[in-house]
This record gives C-alpha cells, sequence and structure tokens, in this order.
C-alpha cells in the first residue's frame, strides 16, 4: 500500500475517533447538566426544556464554528459571539 493511501486511511479513522469522542462528550456534558439541575429541584419538564435549548445552541454554535473556522482557525469572531451572549 503506498504512503499516501495509508496515510488517508489513517486520516480517516482519526476523524472517526474525534466524531465518537465529541458524541461521548456532548452526551456525558448533558447528562452532567440534568445531574445538576436534578439536585437544583428542577422537574422533568424544565429540564427537558434546558435539554432542547441545548441541543438548539450547540447545533447553532457547531454551525458558525464550521463556517468561522475555515477563514478564522482561532475562532476569534465565534468567541466573540459566544462573550455577547
Amino acid at each position: 500500500m503506498p504512503k499516501n493511501q495509508y496515510a488517508k486511511k489513517l486520516k480517516q479513522a482519526q476523524a472517526i475517533d474525534r466524531y465518537h469522542v465529541q458524541r461521548i462528550t456532548r452526551q456525558m456534558t448533558a447528562d452532567f447538566a440534568h445531574v445538576a439541575l436534578g439536585r437544583l429541584g428542577w422537574g422533568e419538564k424544565r429540564q427537558k426544556q434546558f435539554s432542547e435549548m441545548l441541543s438548539e445552541v450547540l447545533g447553532e454554535y457547531v454551525e458558525l464554528m464550521n463556517a468561522d473556522v475555515k477563514d478564522d482557525p482561532k475562532f476569534i469572531y465565534g468567541k466573540s459571539c459566544l462573550d455577547r451572549e
């Protein structure tokens, strides 16, 4: 197998690993948030609303990051948007 084919397969495997780590991290973060909210006395309805809003916000910022990182590798614009929230 030529080196470039090996490098391509390695890069693909790393991308898949990163994807799974990100998904697991996101789920664990949501789980921890729900535990914390439960300890604060939030009921099931409010926790569901929080979960839906968290998913919406994450989706918005993931799109922003993906679009922004092409022209701004340090994500300066996206960070400033987060700071304004």
